[in-house]
C-alpha cells in the first residue's frame, strides 16, 4: 500500500484501498487520494513530499535552537511547536523543547541536568522514539551521566541534612546535636555517593562522611555514659539525702526523749 501523506501538515494518512478521499487525524484536513499506476511512483512522490516537509520545518529548527542559546525558552518552544504542527513526528523538535524543559541552551548541556524526572519527560520519550539511530544513541548516552548527577545531588542534599540534624528541647535552650540522627544520614549520603563511584569527588566526599557518621557514634555513646553517670550521681545524691534526712530525724527524735525526759523527772522533784 502507498504511503500517503497530508498536504497541511504532513503527517501519514490511514487510508484502505479503495477509498477516493481521507480525512487526516491530526489537522482534520479531507483530500482525495491519487490514483498511483504503481507503489513505486507513490513512493517516489511521498519522499518527494517529505523532502519538502523537511526544508519547510528546517528553518524554524535552526530558530529553536537559535532562540535556545539566547535563553528565550519559551520562544524556542513556540517554534518548535510549529514543527510539530507541519511534522508531528520530528525528533528535532521534541529535541528542543526537551532542552526548554530542562532549561539548558546546548545540548551538551543536558550531560549536567539534575533532573530525576528527566527520562519520564514526554518530550525524551518522543524524541527517542521518534529520532534517528544517531540521535537515539545519544541521548541514550547521556542517561548514565545524569543518573549520576541526580545522585550525586541527592547525596549532597542528604550530606547537608546530616550536618544540620539540630534539636531543641525548648525555645531557649541550648541547640545540640541529635548524633543518632546525623550519623544515620551521613551513612546514607555515604551509600550513595559509593554507588557512583569515580564521579567527581564521590570517593572523597563517602569517606567523609563515613569518618563524620563514626565521629557522631562515638559522640552518641559519649552522651549515653554522660547520662548514665549523671543518673548515677543524682542517685548517690538522693540516697545521700535520704540517709541525712533519717539520720536528722532520729536525733530529733531522741531530743525530743531526752527534753521528755528532763521534764518528767523535774517534775518528780516538785511533787514529791
Amino acid at each position: 500500500m502507498a504511503v500517503i501523506i497530508c498536504e497541511k501538515c504532513g503527517a501519514m494518512l490511514d487510508y484502505i484501498e479503495g477509498d477516493t478521499s481521507v480525512v487526516c487525524s491530526f489537522c482534520g484536513t479531507k483530500q482525495a487520494l491519487p490514483r498511483f499506476t504503481n507503489e513505486l511512483q507513490a513512493t517516489e512522490n511521498d519522499m518527494k513530499t517529505m523532502k519538502q516537509r523537511s526544508n519547510s520545518v528546517e528553518p524554524l529548527l535552526r530558530r529553536a535552537f537559535l532562540l535556545l542559546e539566547d535563553g528565550e525558552l519559551d520562544k524556542a518552544i513556540n517554534c518548535c511547536d510549529r514543527v510539530l504542527d507541519q511534522d508531528p513526528e520530528n525528533a528535532q523538535a521534541y529535541l528542543g523543547k526537551l532542552m526548554a524543559d530542562m532549561k539548558v541552551r546546548k545540548q551538551e548541556d543536558l550531560l549536567n541536568c539534575e533532573r530525576s524526572d528527566f527520562f519520564q519527560n514526554n518530550n525524551y520519550q518522543k524524541a527517542v522514539r521518534f529520532g534517528d539511530e544517531s540521535l537515539v544513541e545519544t541521548l541514550n548516552s547521556y542517561s548514565v551521566r545524569i543518573h549520576q548527577n541526580v545522585r550525586y545531588s541527592e547525596a549532597n542534599a542528604t550530606m547537608i541534612e546530616a550536618g544540620n540534624s539540630y534539636c531543641q528541647d525548648s525555645m531557649f535552650a541550648p541547640i545540640k546535636w541529635n548524633h543518632s540522627i546525623a550519623k544515620k544520614k551521613f551513612e546514607e549520603a555515604a551509600d550513595l555517593f559509593k554507588s557512583i563511584s569515580g564521579f567527581k569527588d564521590s570517593d572523597t566526599r563517602a569517606e567523609a562522611c563515613l569518618k563524620a557518621a563514626e565521629q557522631h557514634r562515638q559522640l552518641q555513646q559519649q552522651e549515653k555514659r554522660n547520662e548514665e553517670e549523671k543518673k548515677i550521681e543524682k542517685e548517690k545524691q538522693n540516697t545521700i539525702g535520704l540517709w541525712v534526712y533519717i539520720i536528722g530525724l532520729i536525733l530529733v527524735v531522741l531530743f525530743i526523749i531526752w527534753v521528755c525526759d528532763g521534764v518528767i523527772g523535774f517534775l518528780k522533784l516538785m511533787f514529791k
